[in-house]
């Protein structure tokens, strides 16, 4: 690159930041890269002399593996994405610290939602959270035995959100399922969840992208900085990352 310098150092990076430890020559791709842009920024020293620096173009990182089970979620945007189409291995999938062994920081958002929901007169609560790796197996299993193999209820252990800890299952006093999504309750949720960070994750009309049949029970938890784009829309995950 620079004739007559020295050893040159090898910096890689992901969306133009330094990825921790990586700095030999050669970088092996993770599921932490898919969906992002990799580069690597080479610099060159010699005595006396001001160190200079060259980066690649960066690469977008993107899987063909339909199905994959991956030892960590598919990442797009800094959203894990769990489907069917993209699984998470049973040594991944471990119970986390909140609500019913989810996720604390979609617990503590969901806490907020709550008492939002209560102070409009409507009390909500979470009948579903996290599931192992097993339990998912199971659930699975019962479905595609009653109703299937192209049911559109449940997902294959390890492609399902639940899994993720992400994920809750809403209900409101009696009212759960087909019940929640008509009910005051869960019309101020579909309306309000955003503000929370939570997406209803499988609109009505979007089987088609989502492989899910219309759940106005299941929400996904997303963070704030994402969701305030589904405000008022029936946007699914997959549009809004570009994985249609």
């Amino acid at each position: 690159m620079f004739s007559g310098w020295g050893s040159p150092a090898f910096t890689w990076l992901r969306d133009g930041k330094a990825i921790k430890g990586a700095v030999a020559n050669c970088y092996w791709l993770t599921a932490k890269d898919l969906g992002h842009k990799v580069a690597v920024r080479v610099t060159v020293s010699a005595h006396g002399e001001k160190p200079k620096a060259k980066t690649s173009k960066s690469v977008t990182v993107k899987t063909s593996n339909t199905g994959a089970k991956l030892t960590e979620p598919f990442i797009v945007k800094g959203i894990w994405v769990v489907s069917k189409q993209h699984r998470v291995k049973a040594s991944y999938i471990k119970m986390g610290k909140g609500l019913t062994g989810s996720d604390k920081e979609a617990s503590d958002a969901f806490k907020k939602m709550q008492k939002a929901a209560k102070k409009a007169g409507h009390s909500i609560y979470i009948s579903q959270g996290y599931r192992s790796f097993a339990t998912q197996k199971a659930i699975y299993k019962r479905n595609v035995r009653i109703l299937g193999k192209n049911q559109g209820m449940a997902a294959p252990p390890g492609g399902s959100e639940h899994n993720l800890g992400l994920a809750f299952d809403l209900r409101s006093g009696s009212a759960r399922s087909y019940a929640f999504g008509r009910s005051a309750a869960g019309k101020w949720v579909a309306r309000n969840a955003w503000k929370y960070g939570f997406i209803m994750r499988y609109p009505k009309g979007k089987t088609k992208i989502t492989g899910f049949n219309y759940e106005p029970w299941h929400f996904r938890y997303i963070g704030t900085a994402h969701s305030k784009a589904f405000k008022g829309s029936k946007l699914t995950l997959e549009e809004y990352l570009g994985l249609v």
